[in-house]
């Protein structure tokens, strides 16, 4: 499987973002920029952004060897004291661990109940110069107005100068402007109309044969009801291209611009597909993910959703970026 990132959509992205929210942009960059690439993406956006945010101190250590703009830790991780790595408080608990630190960030739970300090908690938070930043997640769009009055309310019990972040991608619903917002999967490309997709996923045909009617195909049992010429495909759920979670499932691939199904079961480095009615030979390009496959489309042939499809690709290879 190979892997291509164009940073120049990457950029597009963000400065789409920029102009329609008419806010400063923190990109998220955990999970290896949802595997478009970690430190490439923020030597990228270094210019463009006012900060980035990751998931745990491994990640934010990674980026900052190579970028100089303040790295939020937006999960429970803890930072060494680097000067531009900055860790959250994600409870009271946490808080009286972290309150002498240099700068951190404090998270009100304005709902979600997974990570941040309680309202009725905040009596407890000292007014020192060392929070930084305070935030929260809205977890829907229905939610969003209920939320950002509950962080209000917070910010009006605090009382300390600290930068304010509430909204992520799904800030086009929002009616109020903070000092930033945080992107992830707009920045790559979903979410929103007039953005582009900047991964591209494609595999290689390493086979094609003719399988008889009544004969198997895979592991398991996928007993043909009809002759058919089968390519295998050098990718499996090794490098995240999932297995089918139903026999229902119809999956797709595209083939010289052709669509393709999927036949029998995906195996760890391989997969099969029904070609019997276009021209294929060895070497032929499958696109997984690209112009031909949408990032929804292909999550919803998966039963999931676009965050996992691409975070859940693993690249053997190192990624082809262009337009960097």
């Amino acid at each position: 499987m190979q892997i291509e990132v164009d940073i120049f959509n990457i950029r597009k992205n963000l400065e789409t973002i920029k102009k329609l929210s008419g806010s400063e942009v923190c990109p998220i960059v955990k999970a290896d920029a949802y595997g478009h690439g970690s430190v490439r993406v923020c030597k990228a956006l270094e210019d463009l952004a006012c900060c980035f945010a990751t998931a745990t101190y491994g990640e934010a250590k990674k980026i900052c060897q190579d970028v100089r703009k303040d790295v939020l830790i937006l999960g429970a991780d803890n930072s060494e004291g680097e000067r531009s790595i900055i860790p959250s408080i994600v409870s009271l608990e946490d808080y009286f661990k972290k309150r002498f630190y240099k700068r951190v960030s404090l998270i009100v739970n304005t709902g979600m109940n997974r990570l941040g300090v309680e309202l009725n908690e905040l009596k407890y938070i000292e007014k020192k110069n060392n929070i930084y930043t305070i935030f929260s997640h809205v977890y829907s769009k229905e939610s969003m107005e209920k939320q950002t009055q509950k962080f209000d309310n917070a910010l009006e019990l605090l009382k300390v100068e600290a930068k304010r972040h509430l909204y992520a991608s799904n800030w086009l619903y929002s009616k109020k402007k903070y000092d930033f917002i945080r992107c992830g999967l707009n920045l790559y490309g979903y979410g929103l109309n007039g953005l582009n997709p900047a991964m591209r996923v494609t595999a290689k045909i390493i086979r094609v044969s003719y399988v008889k009617k009544g004969e198997n195909v895979g592991y398991g049992k996928c007993i043909l009801e009809k002759d058919m010429k089968i390519a295998t495909v050098n990718t499996g759920y090794r490098d995240g291209f999932l297995r089918k979670r139903s026999d229902k499932e119809i999956r797709t691939v595209f083939v010289n611009g052709e669509r393709c199904n999927l036949v029998g079961q995906v195996c760890m480095d391989m997969f099969m597909i029904d070609v019997s009615n276009i021209n294929v030979k060895v070497g032929d390009e499958v696109c997984i993910l690209g112009n031909e496959m949408s990032g929804e489309e292909f999550a919803m042939q998966n039963s999931t959703i676009v965050y996992e499809i691409l975070t859940t690709f693993y690249h053997r290879d190192d990624i082809i970026y262009k337009n960097d």
